[in-house]
């Protein structure tokens, strides 16, 4: 009976002593782990405020550029009417319709939504060309960090000069120039905070008459409209 109660203490105080070392083991564990914890989630709140602070700061940087340089290339597409007036002339080649184009324009962001352009286009066709000159105003998306959708207004002046006539005779009016307004959609797409490719398509409705008066005929050749599909980068500043 005492070897079985001497037994039975052992065992409780092994017991005891095990639980104890266990407990002690745990709590030292705990306060060990409490203490790593403590410097880390410090750590943490740091990187994250710095974190935000960067952000804030490139943020900051990107919304002080609101000055842009823009160059794109592309095509231009003219819808041409031939009206006899008086008469019947007949060309010796019809007006061409389409041909390549380049433009620069400088802009201004006046808020992160509404931003405003002075533009020059060129058109060349392979027997005239056009210069535009003219100034937009667009609001732009800023739903999407990478795609940045517009859409604006324009209005401007612009010339046309014929460099093939499209009669041997004398023409009266070689060169032609007439106001115009128009609408565009496009986007910018960000590479960089100082640097965007852009792409665009602008609709312009242009009233350029050619009169040609052969005594006592007369033609008029009307180009009505112009359309654009450029693509290009803007530089920020």
């Amino acid at each position: 009976m005492k070897k079985l109660l001497l037994l039975l203490s052992i065992t409780l105080i092994t017991s005891l002593s095990a639980s104890n070392i266990y407990i002690k083991s745990n709590a030292a564990l705990n306060i060990e782990l409490l203490s790593q914890k403590k410097p880390e989630l410090v750590d943490n709140s740091f990187d994250v405020v710095k974190e935000n602070k960067d952000k804030d700061k490139d943020e900051e940087i990107y919304l002080d550029k609101d000055f842009f340089i823009g160059l794109s290339v592309g095509i231009s597409m003219y819808e041409v009417s031939e009206t006899d007036v008086v008469g019947s002339v007949t060309l010796d080649s019809h007006p061409k319709d389409a041909g390549s184009a380049f433009g620069v324009e400088l802009g201004y962001y006046f808020s992160d939504a509404i931003f405003a352009t002075l533009d020059y286009q060129r058109t060349d066709l392979k027997d005239a060309h056009f210069d535009n000159m003219f100034t937009s105003l667009n609001y732009q998306f800023k739903e999407l960090d990478i795609l940045s959708p517009y859409i604006g207004g324009i209005a401007g002046y612009n010339i046309m000069n014929w460099d093939v006539f499209p009669i041997s005779q004398s023409i009266s009016h070689p060169s032609s120039s007439s106001f115009f307004t128009g609408a565009q959609i496009g986007s910018d797409i960000s590479i960089r905070s100082d640097l965007d490719f852009y792409i665009f398509y602008r609709y312009l409705w242009i009233d350029n008459k050619t009169i040609i008066l052969i005594s006592p005929d007369k033609k008029e050749i009307t180009h009505e409209n112009e359309q654009n599909l450029n693509v290009g980068v803007k530089f920020k500043f």
